[in-house]
């Protein structure tokens, strides 16, 4: 197998004498990952190959290595894909307004990711780049070249060689917005002494909430070093809601009887419901379904399922008198959540741990989602607690739940409460950003 130098490199750095402070779990982790992308470089060089290849290998454009001795070491955000992005921009909008010509980098590892940082943050980073790969020849020349000032990354993308090079060279590096499923916890929790030396690299943890910090401090965690900030998701979406375009939606969509939407659905669950809305046509029967997969590649199969409903479209390329709309793009869930009239939120029948319920709260839609919401736990039981979401198991539960959120006097009371819960949120955004600042001085 023909390997490039940098291959090469990669791979005898295993070889190297390592750092005395390192535990052998660590050594045995970058030589792991050392020797891994030097056997996979030939098949990472074609996969990525006119998609930030030379970035992933830590490599970067000389017009930004010159915005960086001119204005300072930057600070450093990473984002992995579409989510993360959306969490970590109100805190790069405060961080923007903040340091002035300091430089701002986000990092994301997927082409959506970097696709939505470009349609959700315009002229808030001053560059947008591919997460370089976790091995150590590359992280070596990625921070020589960068140099940043504090890294920062957002929810639980953890790469343990890029945490110890930061905690080597004193790069103070943060957490915002995490979050830990019960998957993740217990995962991490089978080697509990390494994933606390590799935790204990950062600075300062902000989590969404007590269980989140329970885990870390059972983790091995000191407990002065986690803050519960709240979820940075909440500020995202009332900046996205302020600057929404309602009008222009209902436009698009056309006329017709009320909107179910679907969110964010999984394999398995577009079925369940297009079974849960036939049934929903008996009561309404100019009622519409809008189905937003989590993956739109699985657009056209959907909408082949959905065919005997009546006439099916494609959000794409929208046909007059639909009767099921598929979405086969990406980023405009939110907006749909804005004209809509009840919804189910997916990941959550599937067992994916859930989606983000905040969407539709923000807009005071009454929502139902099936019993696997980890990644949600306290939102959940508290919009379930106040009545705003009703928890279903399959398609008769769903359709019961459809009908009584179509009822005009329920979706009054919920969009009150939704304003209650909303109201009642303190900004994550700006005590993450609080916590984060003083270290950029």
């Amino acid at each position: 197998m023909k390997t490039d130098r940098w291959a090469w490199s990669t791979f005898t750095s295993f070889f190297r004498p390592d750092y005395p402070e390192m535990s052998l779990s660590l050594q045995l982790y970058r030589g792991a990952a050392a020797i891994g992308f030097a056997l996979a470089s030939p098949w990472l060089q074609r996969k990525y190959a006119g998609v930030g290849l030379e970035e992933r290998r830590g490599i970067y454009a000389p017009s930004l290595l010159s915005q960086l001795r001119k204005r300072g070491r930057p600070l450093w955000v990473h984002s992995v894909s579409v989510g993360e992005v959306q969490s970590a921009a109100p805190f790069l909008r405060r961080a923007r307004v903040a340091l002035g010509k300091r430089p701002v980098i986000l990092s994301t590892i997927t082409p959506t990711g970097r696709e939505m940082a470009g349609r959700l943050l315009q002229g808030v980073p001053d560059r947008v780049i591919s997460y370089p790969w976790d091995s150590p020849v590359v992280l070596n020349r990625a921070l020589n070249s960068l140099r940043p000032k504090v890294y920062v990354t957002v929810e639980t993308e953890i790469w343990p060689g890029m945490l110890w090079e930061m905690s080597r060279r004193s790069v103070p590096a943060f957490m915002v917005n995490g979050r830990f499923s019960d998957k993740t916890y217990l995962s991490m929790r089978r080697f509990r002494s390494f994933w606390r030396e590799v935790l204990s690299c950062y600075t300062g943890m902000m989590v969404r909430s007590r269980s989140d910090m329970e885990k870390l401090i059972d983790l091995g965690v000191e407990e002065e070093k986690i803050e519960i900030t709240g979820d940075c998701k909440a500020d995202a979406l009332m900046e996205r809601k302020a600057e929404l375009d309602k009008d222009e939606i209902l436009a698009t969509l056309g006329d017709g009887g009320p909107i179910v939407l679907a969110g964010s659905t999984h394999t398995g669950e577009d079925e369940i419901v297009i079974k849960a809305f036939r049934k929903v046509l008996n009561r309404y029967p100019e009622a519409r379904l809008v189905i937003v997969p989590r993956h739109p590649e699985r657009s056209r199969r959907i909408a082949r399922l959905a065919s005997d409903l009546g006439p099916v479209s494609l959000y794409s390329r929208i046909e007059p008198g639909w009767r099921t709309l598929v979405v086969d793009v990406i980023g405009v869930l939110f907006g749909l959540y804005s004209v809509a009239d009840c919804a189910f939120v997916g990941g959550s029948i599937a067992p994916r741990g859930g989606q983000n319920i905040m969407e539709a709260a923000l807009f005071g839609v009454p929502f139902c989602q099936g019993p696997h919401y980890e990644d949600f736990v306290e939102a959940t039981d508290s919009m379930v607690k106040m009545g705003i979401c009703t928890m279903i198991s399959d398609e008769d539960t769903m359709a019961t739940a459809f009908l009584r959120d179509l009822d005009g006097r329920r979706r009054k009371k919920v969009e009150a409460d939704c304003r209650d819960y909303f109201q009642g949120l303190e900004s994550a955004a700006d005590r993450s950003w609080e916590i984060v600042a003083p270290y950029l001085n």
